[in-house]
């Protein structure tokens, strides 16, 4: 996307709101603003863009309720599946765990206000339903594709659109997801963590056992794999591989028959031996390449980054959808109250949350072997106790204030020195356990006969 001039033909009224994109971070925005009072309208291309399931974690909850979508109504039409845990497996070793269904995990979840199951979602009903609730609250929707950027320096100047309408506003949003059509134009760059991936999913019948997000753990040499299970009605699953892009490169190199090999990936775990080869040629023709990554300036004087064109965060940690609708009502809020200080510290919030999170998998999973000395459990909570708490540090009011950013800029600054340090101690203390005779692999939860 190249900055250009924008010609005086076709020009619509000012808005006070542009959002590039209908990611569930511009809808946030959009549907928050719009209800301030402000002028918005969303330009997003036509037609169904989220055609994938999502796990959300426990926060999402509580930011889709602000907006006025109904989880257990998405529920009830069978869009959606309660999520109450997760189970994660490790096909070297057969160890299987289970997440989140002990009582004293569910005591632990009342303590802090987060007693309510999250849910499975049908991202395409989603993204309709919060689309219907912006129409609502005023918003306009525009189906075009913005064409260019105009800008001076590092404002936003207009949008020329692709049908040669031409719209101007006092803020603009980027809400395009990876394709990043504003920060491309200004441009803003981004700092990558680790290695491209790609995504492989597709929708398959299967009944739902009410044991959440189902997580398949894989190494075989210095690839890095993992598969997931989503059910997004009583008798609907979608299901995934995720390997690193350098795998996939191979393949092809090989001439490797790509759904065979999805077919051979997933069924390297027993709870995935079910799928056909039907399912595995469907998700070789529906793949999805991502960078984890966090752009070096999330806003600028008339301008937000939301969502994915703010930062990739890695699916492992079902934390994107909150990610998303966080960075929208940060955005919104700063606009609201036209508050410099605010704004930078919001900003400094969500980028120093990216960051420390896609740390935390980069060097805890996708860089470790510790599952195979330390063992799977072991693994598991290493990402999951920090990367919960973290979130409900966020959530917290008193962590937007001046004070509260400072404290979680110390913490978030110790994490990033700690992480990468603590990743090394384990995997050498992971090298010599696996250098010893055979026994029982420590914190392994469950293990499969």
């Amino acid at each position: 996307m190249r900055a250009a001039s924008l010609t005086p033909d076709h020009v619509t009224a000012p808005w006070d709101v542009a959002v590039v994109g209908a990611g569930l971070g511009g809808l946030a925005a959009a549907i928050d603003l719009a209800r301030a009072g402000r002028r918005v309208v969303v330009v997003r291309p036509a037609g169904v863009h989220a055609t994938y399931g999502e796990s959300l974690d426990w926060e999402s909850n509580r930011l889709l309720s602000q907006l006025g979508l109904d989880l257990a109504a998405l529920v009830r039409a069978d869009h959606a599946t309660w999520k109450r845990g997760a189970v994660a497996s490790y096909a070297p070793t057969r160890a299987r765990m289970t997440i989140g269904f002990a009582w004293f995990y569910r005591a632990l979840m009342r303590l802090v206000g987060r007693s309510q199951p999250t849910a499975h979602v049908d991202m395409a009903v989603a993204r309709a339903a919060l689309e219907g609730v912006a129409r609502e609250a005023g918003v306009m929707l525009l189906e075009d594709r913005v064409q260019r950027v105009a800008c001076d320096g590092d404002r936003v100047l207009g949008l020329l659109l692709a049908q040669g309408e031409r719209v101007e506003a006092g803020h603009y949003l980027d809400a395009s997801g990876r394709t990043r059509v504003l920060a491309r134009a200004l441009p803003v760059t981004t700092e990558p963590f680790g290695e491209r991936k790609v995504a492989f999913s597709a929708r398959s019948p299967h009944e739902y056992d009410q044991l959440g997000t189902q997580i398949f753990l894989d190494d075989q040499g210095d690839f890095v794999r993992w598969c997931w299970g989503i059910h997004l009605g009583a008798a609907r699953v979608d299901v995934g591989v995720a390997l690193l892009a350098r795998e996939v490169a191979l393949l092809r190199r090989e001439r490797t028959d790509l759904a065979s090999a999805l077919l051979a990936r997933a069924h390297r775990h027993e709870r995935l031996r079910w799928l056909t080869l039907e399912w595995a040629e469907q998700a070789s023709a529906h793949a999805c390449t991502y960078q984890d990554d966090v752009s070096t300036r999330l806003r600028g004087p008339n301008w937000w980054l939301l969502g994915e064109a703010a930062a990739v965060i890695d699916p492992i940690v079902s934390g994107g959808v909150t990610f998303a609708l966080r960075s929208g009502f940060a955005a919104a809020r700063a606009i609201r109250t036209g508050d410099a200080d605010l704004a930078a510290r919001l900003e400094r919030k969500l980028r120093m949350h990216a960051r420390t999170t896609n740390t935390l998998v980069e060097h805890v999973w996708y860089r470790s072997s510790i599952r195979k000395g330390m063992g799977l459990a072991w693994n598991v909570l290493s990402i999951l106790v920090p990367n919960f708490n973290l979130n409900h540090l966020h959530a917290r009011g008193w962590a937007s204030s001046a004070l509260g950013v400072r404290l979680l800029a110390k913490l978030h600054q110790g994490l990033d020195w700690f992480i990468p340090r603590y990743a090394q101690r384990l995997e050498r203390r992971s090298r010599r356990l696996q250098g010893r005779a055979p026994g029982p692999p420590l914190l392994t939860g469950s293990t499969e006969p």
